[in-house]
């Protein structure tokens, strides 16, 4: 029989095309058929090729037409049994596929779901008494995992639960048992549940009596933040630390010299990124990141006490520093990123990812066929290496208790000398991973601890990938493959930085893809997965939003500050890559709330795009970008005010009522965070030999830290300054100490007791020292009534005391303070009612001052003698001279 073959027209040609063809499909559908790769079809957007398998897919959609039975059974378990969780497209966009999963369970009949129930009990019976006998919490938890929604289930979570009460952790305890209603709601067990909740309730309650305040849990990197702040300029810093420059091994002086000078006031190159390395208080130290070594100072004195170098590249950083400063340079764009520079502390562990280089491979080979140079040595993108310090009891320098990475095998050791002396550097305790390795990952988010467990993001060669590790010794727990990477040909900015927040039961990731991807913190499942950039073009912002988490969980122990995304309430802002845009979720099921445009318009054709998230309250979110600051509405996105204070140089803080913006040239701008004002006089510029470099703010313990690349300052936090104008006249007087004591008390004391106080300060039948005490009382005086004034907090008994101090002056220094009064020294808040003073002998009520000079007919004591003309609304509009010409010389006017 002769078989019909096709004909190709005789042409050798289509022949050959015909067989290329053939090759190609059968390499497509090859591809389509692994397990190992994601799909890549064309018009496929992003999140088609960084999160589809469609295996998995073709298993859950078999599995929900399937019926009870032994087969349908074990599906089940070996679905529930995975290591890890995918992500899958539903309906209503992508679902981790053990919550599609456990959705479709709670949907199926209650004969179904008692037949799994009977199911379970057989297949994990013998499980369950060997994890009780052995008492092993692991092996509880993956029972819990296999068999959701059975008697398995409760029973392992019921026994989680009580260790963790037992071991003092409530909080734990907790989310276990929200969890626990949140799957069982609905389900044919949940009355199972309902019974035995409020004995769970009663052992969390109890659990949480005998543990310590969460007050008391809070880590030594509490933000304290005062009732009142005082918008004044900064005076002399009390210490300030400079990176010495050393010639390291493959850093020469030279290199280092310019790379640290980038960072100064007026540098002839600028860095294209602002720095955003702030310190870190830890212990009695405050801890700080330059290019070469992570450097101890303490807190009160800014001596250096220890120091850990960094692990720098093999060939130095001196091949990628001779192009720094330019908008090109690879090495000021990898040196900034946050993901590097930030330290995390809670409690006695310090963790900080370490091993940077950047990664620049050489091609070879025509412009088709890129082939790696097998003669350049490997260098890692981001931190190959995560270092876990211990702090000692007895005050010495710290430890180091594991490490974990590609090269966790690297020696290191701290040291109190920098450069180090030549001594054997100590090998560090590599993580035990019982079984799961972490070499060859390399760390592209800030970890983040809660209770006993830190979370990181990784980067392993074929997968992102979210790590649950023991904080005590780095073994890992669990890993979550999050996403494929990006394969050849999309851009390299999708393989950067990441972020892990820890919110509740949820951990949230976003991807420089434009991904946001919510997971379980108990076991890494797969909650829901928001596709941001909406577009196919493969475009992704530069950078994503950097984070500040709410200031009330700033520096908590298990909520460490965190970058790109902000957690608030049950609310998550994070950035649209690619799309210009700014949008909050909702963070329990990934709906969009709001959604408005990134930044603020530089020009006609251009915004300037939003870089920092200062603060995120259920009120009010504040942003900031190289130039601009913006405040909006949390639950709108509203715009309420835009402000432009200049170049920023750093990231700024958030403190009290105000905003701290460092500014280019060593300026530190304030702004009133309620109206987007920016306080006069706040902008104060100290001359170039003594000015310390403005850098990232952080507020530790009334003293702001500005740092650099380079330098660590300390100042005095505005409710201990005064203004900069008397702060150094009166610090140089010797009687400066015994005013600023007679002042403090003044304010609690009696009109008597001050009286002899005020004489005894006085030198008797000198008149010329008494009005030098009284010209640095007035200032004084002043000084602190317009603090208390700008807060509208004084109390007219502090009023009283106050004024009280004024008439004890001799006549020529009231009259030098009621100038001063007038001069805009105080505001128009402080305004006495003339009722509350009818016992007075005479009228005391402080002349309100706008910027058009209204006076009020009543004015200070001595000044009533002064005859003005007073219009029909009872007020006179008087210039600066005529105030001045009436209160010195009364006659006159």
């Amino acid at each position: 029989m002769r078989i019909h073959q096709p004909q190709f027209g005789g042409s050798r040609w289509l022949r050959c095309l015909a067989l290329v063809a053939l090759i190609l499909l059968c390499s497509v559908k090859a591809a389509v058929s692994s397990d190992e790769l994601p799909a890549t079809d064309a018009g496929q957007g992003t999140t088609e090729v960084m999160l589809r398998s469609r295996a998995d897919e073709q298993e859950f959609r078999e599995l929900q037409q399937a019926q009870a039975g032994e087969q349908t059974f074990r599906s089940l378990q070996n679905l529930f049994s995975r290591s890890a969780d995918v992500p899958i497209p539903t309906a209503n966009g992508w679902r981790g596929l053990r919550s599609e999963a456990l959705a479709h369970l709670k949907q199926t009949t209650p004969d179904f779901q008692r037949a799994w129930d009977r199911y379970a009990k057989t297949a994990a019976a013998d499980a369950l008494k060997n994890a009780i006998t052995t008492s092993d919490p692991t092996a509880l938890q993956e029972l819990s995992l296999r068999f959701p929604l059975t008697d398995i289930h409760l029973q392992s979570q019921f026994i989680l639960i009580s260790l963790d009460c037992f071991r003092g952790q409530p909080a734990g305890a907790r989310l276990r048992l929200d969890l626990l209603s949140r799957q069982f709601s609905g389900a044919e067990l949940q009355p199972s549940l309902n019974q035995r909740t409020a004995a769970i309730n009663s052992l969390i309650q109890k659990s949480r009596q005998n543990s310590r305040p969460a007050a008391e849990t809070a880590s030594d990197l509490m933000v304290a933040v005062p009732d009142t702040d005082s918008p004044q300029p900064w005076p002399q810093p009390a210490w300030t630390w400079t990176e010495r420059v050393c010639d390291l091994p493959g850093l020469p002086a030279p290199d280092l010299s310019r790379l640290l000078l980038s960072a100064a006031p007026d540098p002839p190159i600028r860095l294209p990124q602002y720095h955003r390395w702030p310190a870190t208080r830890w212990k009695d130290w405050i801890l700080t990141r330059t290019p070469v070594r992570i450097a101890a100072l303490d807190a009160k004195t800014g001596r250096e006490a220890w120091s850990l170098p960094a692990l720098l590249p093999p060939t130095g950083l001196h091949e990628s520093t001779a192009s720094f400063g330019e908008p090109e340079s690879p090495l000021a764009g990898e040196m900034l990123r946050p993901t590097w520079g930030r330290l995390i502390t809670s409690g006695d562990l310090c963790l900080a990812i370490d091993g940077f280089a950047v990664e620049s491979t050489q091609p070879s080979g025509n412009r088709l066929n890129f082939l790696p140079d097998p003669d350049r040595p490997n260098r890692h993108r981001h931190g190959s290496r995560l270092i876990a310090l211990h702090a000692s009891t007895d005050g010495r320098p710290p430890t180091i208790c594991w490490t974990a990475g590609t090269d966790s095998g690297e020696a290191v050791s701290v040291t109190t000398t920098f450069p180090a002396e030549s001594q054997p550097a100590a090998s560090p305790a590599e993580s035990d991973t019982a079984g799961t390795s972490l070499d060859n990952h390399l760390f592209v988010s800030l970890p983040a601890v809660l209770d006993q467990r830190v979370f990181i993001v990784s980067h392993s060669p074929d997968y992102i990938v979210l790590n649950c590790l023991d904080r005590r010794n780095g073994q890992v727990l669990w890993q979550q493959p999050i996403g494929y990477l990006p394969p050849p040909g999309y851009p390299e900015r999708y393989r950067g930085t990441t972020d892990c927040i820890v919110h509740g039961n949820q951990i949230l990731c976003t991807l420089q893809t434009g991904l946001l991807i919510s997971l379980s913190q108990l076991d890494g499942s797969i909650d829901w997965v928001r596709q941001l950039a909406t577009d196919t073009s493969n475009q992704a912002a530069d950078e994503l939003l950097s984070i500040e988490v709410d200031a009330a969980l700033r520096s908590i122990d298990g909520h460490p500050p965190t970058i790109s995304t902000s957690v608030s309430q049950n609310q998550i802002l994070c950035a649209e890559p690619g799309i210009g845009s700014i949008s909050c979720l909702d963070c329990q099921s990934g709906s969009l709330i709001w959604s408005v445009p990134d930044g603020i318009a530089a020009d006609a054709s251009e915004r300037a795009q939003d870089l920092q998230v200062l603060a995120h309250t259920s009120q009010q979110i504040i942003l900031t970008g190289r130039r601009h600051c913006r405040c909006l509405e949390a639950s709108t996105g509203k715009e309420l005010w835009s402000v432009t204070p200049g170049s920023l140089n750093g990231v700024g803080v958030v403190h009290g009522p105000h905003c701290l913006l460092p500014l280019a040239g060593g300026r530190i701008a304030l702004i009133d965070t309620s109206t987007g004002q920016i306080l006069p006089g706040s902008q104060i510029t100290l001359p170039i030999r003594t000015r310390p470099v403005a850098g990232a703010c952080l507020i530790v313990e009334q003293t702001l830290l500005t740092a650099t690349a380079g330098a660590v300052t300390a100042w005095p936090t505005a409710e201990s300054i005064a203004r900069q104008s008397g702060q150094a006249a009166i610090s140089a007087d010797p009687l400066s100490s015994q005013l600023r004591s007679a002042m403090a008390e003044s304010l609690l004391s009696r009109k008597e007791n001050l009286a002899i106080r005020s004489a005894n300060l006085r030198t008797a039948g000198n008149n010329e020292a008494a009005q030098r005490v009284d010209q640095l009382r007035i200032e004084l005086l002043l000084e602190t009534l317009a603090s208390e004034v700008e807060h509208s907090s004084v109390s007219q008994q502090i009023q009283m005391v106050l004024f009280d101090e004024l008439l004890s002056l001799q006549p020529s220094s009231r009259q030098h303070a009621r100038t001063r009064l007038l001069s805009g020294l105080l505001s128009n808040k402080l305004q006495l009612v003339k009722d509350d003073l009818q016992d007075r002998s005479f009228d005391r009520q402080l002349i309100p001052i706008n910027q058009t000079w209204l006076v009020s007919p009543i004015s200070l004591p001595d000044f009533q003698a002064t005859r003005l003309s007073i219009p029909t609304d009872g007020r006179a509009q008087l210039s600066t001279d005529d105030i001045e010409t009436a209160l010195l010389h009364p006659a006159a006017a």
